[in-house]
């Protein structure tokens, strides 16, 4: 069966993340949208994103970057840069 789930605005909830994925009961032929806003919020930012990588391995995935992980980016690269 293929499925297509949306999910947004995760804000670094890893957590409730996998509890969606898991109550949903996405398989590996389903397809996920994510509609950005992966990191913000909550403290687990970096567990979201580890996640979603690779759990990518066995999913149709499609990623939108939201603002909060645009702001986190240009972040980054600037503490990278100095």
């Amino acid at each position: 069966m293929n499925r297509t789930f949306v999910i947004g605005d995760i804000h670094g909830a890893f957590r409730a993340l996998q509890q969606i994925l898991e109550r949903a009961g996405v398989q590996e032929n389903d397809q996920l949208i994510f509609l950005g806003d992966f990191v913000d919020g909550w403290s687990q930012s970096f567990e979201v994103i580890q996640y979603l990588v690779e759990i990518e391995k066995k999913n149709k995935f499609i990623f939108i970057k939201g603002k909060h992980d645009r702001w986190c980016q240009q972040w980054l690269e600037k503490r990278i840069m100095v």
